[in-house]
């Protein structure tokens, strides 16, 4: 039972029929975990490898956001290898997440933005072309 306070007045009593039980609720919330976990130790596991940029001595490599993965690497080979240890970390996780060459972009930062760099390939042999904005 539930009822609404709106500017002040109460509304009546009535019975709340939507939401979720609590058995579906704890399932929910132990998969979340699950997927939650196996990223983290995407993360980890991409940091561990030592390829990418610092930031205070800290290893920036891996930006997550919902599916979407950012790599950030100083170099076109630091990029490959970021990219093949991720392909492979993904695949090994289990968690339905793959890098898509038809979706992704390389992309240059700053002063040398403009060179022409080495091909990216991901693990199934797919190259990501470089992104010319």
């Amino acid at each position: 039972m539930t009822c609404v306070k709106w500017c002040g007045t109460w509304s009546g009593w009535f019975n709340l029929i939507c939401g979720i039980d609590k058995e579906a609720f704890y399932l929910h919330v132990c998969l979340m975990y699950m997927y939650f976990t196996k990223l983290y130790s995407l993360v980890k596991k991409m940091q561990s490898c030592g390829c990418g940029c610092y930031v205070r001595n800290v290893c920036v490599n891996i930006l997550l956001y919902a599916d979407d993965i950012v790599l950030m690497a100083p170099s076109t080979s630091s990029l490959q290898q970021l990219m093949y240890e991720c392909d492979k970390e993904l695949q090994c996780l289990d968690i339905d997440m793959s890098i898509n060459v038809k979706k992704s972009v390389c992309m240059h930062i700053g002063a040398r933005y403009s060179i022409n760099c080495s091909r990216v390939s991901a693990h199934n042999g797919g190259e990501i072309i470089w992104s010319t904005i």
